[in-house]
This record gives C-alpha cells, sequence and structure tokens, in this order.
C-alpha cells in the first residue's frame, strides 16, 4: 500500500477502520445468510471464497483508491461471512456435548 498508492501515515487509520466496520457489517450480514441456508451452508462458502476472489484480484489490478477500497469491502465481508459460515458448520457436524469445547 505504502509504495502502490503512496499511502502517508494519516491514511493507514481510515484504512483499518474502514476494514473493521466492513467486518462487522459482515458479520451482521451473516446471520440472515446463513438462516437462508437452513443447514447447508455449502452453497454460501462457495460463493464467500468466489467474492474472497474477485476481491483480491480487484486490489491487485488496480491503482485507483475507489477501486481499492471496493475490493478490501468485498473481501472483508466476504471473510466476515465466511467465518461465521464454518463455526456454525462445525456446530452443526459436532455432537451437541462437544460445541464450546475443545
Amino acid at each position: 500500500l505504502k509504495d502502490g498508492f503512496r499511502f502517508p501515515p494519516g491514511h493507514y487509520s481510515n484504512y483499518f477502520a474502514f476494514m473493521g466496520l466492513v467486518y462487522a457489517a459482515g458479520q451482521l450480514l451473516s446471520k440472515r445468510l446463513i438462516n437462508r441456508c437452513s443447514g447447508n451452508p455449502t452453497a454460501l462458502v462457495v460463493a464467500c471464497v468466489f467474492a474472497l476472489m474477485a476481491g483480491r484480484l480487484l486490489i491487485v489490478m488496480t491503482d485507483l483508491f475507489w477501486v481499492l477500497y471496493l475490493g478490501l469491502a468485498i473481501s472483508v465481508s466476504a471473510l466476515g461471512v465466511l467465518n461465521n459460515a464454518i463455526n456454525t458448520s462445525v456446530t452443526l457436524v459436532s455432537q451437541g456435548d462437544r460445541v464450546g469445547g475443545l
């Protein structure tokens, strides 16, 4: 970021704040998306992986700030949804007495 976009030090706080807000929004959105999957989140996980790929491609191929932030928003929100989808899948697969333990 420093070399490719000439990020001054002041932009890093905005960058990380943006990523934190988008990640939180992705986690809030994940509840609705996971509930729509009704016990089989495979399609949701695949969609999130493709969204990660698309976001990363945008980030790598651009030299514009707004496209960088768009790619980050896609990737980070997909990570927020994917994290909760994987956690939900694990609780569905494991036995009831083993959920929440190591």
